[in-house]
């Protein structure tokens, strides 16, 4: 199931780049938008979305926080694409709205919610469009399960991931609307996010992330048309 038909309000730059042809490109958004296509990198092996830490859920809680907070553009384990715009970290307890149904389990008491109310978090290293990163969208649910007094398990799910490519007609006066597309989550975001974690942690034994070959083949995700 794709979101293609989701509008929001987004710079369009990275959607329109293979049609940047001046007066052409202006003509074919303002007519029928603009419609590149998504692929997908092949990353290989996946990325672990799970990690043992040597921590309470108090301190992950802490990790977390100061973690998505203080990300330089050039950070050695997120790369210069990632700029994980994460807006509102939510914990059980939270007078915000969003993610409220995951804390209505107890099991998810020590949980966190992470998101950017909608907007793009990074420029995907997996997903293209129009040949260049794909705007990434998603959420994040950190579910933190105990295992002993100095031991908890962080599993990454992610919620509603998507990309930004391509626009619609937007409101007149207003200029063209992103359009989003729903993927499958990649394992390169969640574990970016564990990396983080492990980091302020002091963790030192955790995987190095992988990503895609530079050469690495690509897949058609969605085009126009595609259902």
């Amino acid at each position: 199931m794709y979101r293609s038909q989701i509008v929001r309000r987004f710079p369009v730059s990275v959607g329109c780049r293979a049609l940047r042809t001046g007066a052409l490109c202006a003509l074919i958004v303002s007519v029928l938008g603009c419609h590149p296509i998504v692929r997908k990198r092949d990353l290989g092996i996946s990325n672990p979305t799970t990690f043992v830490f040597p921590a309470s859920p108090d301190q992950i809680h802490a990790a977390v926080t100061k973690a998505v907070w203080r990300i330089p553009a050039n950070d050695p384990v997120f790369g210069p694409l990632w700029k994980l715009r994460i807006i509102e970290v939510r914990a059980r307890g939270s007078d915000s709205p969003f993610g409220r149904d995951i804390f209505l389990n107890p099991e998810n008491a020590d949980d966190l919610y992470l998101h950017s109310f909608g907007g793009p978090l990074c420029a995907s290293d997996v997903y293209l469009c129009g040949g260049g990163p794909a705007d990434f969208e998603a959420a994040f649910h950190l579910h933190l399960r105990r295992l002993d007094q100095f031991k908890t398990q962080v599993e990454v799910l992610t919620k509603e991931p998507g990309v930004f490519c391509g626009t619609y007609p937007g409101v007149p006066g207003h200029g063209p609307a992103g359009r989003l597309v729903d993927v499958p989550p990649t394992t390169v975001e969640e574990y970016r996010l564990l990396l983080a974690i492990g980091r302020e942690l002091g963790v030192k034994d955790m995987p190095p992330l992988r990503l895609p070959a530079k050469d690495a083949a690509t897949t058609i995700v969605w085009t126009k048309g595609h259902n």
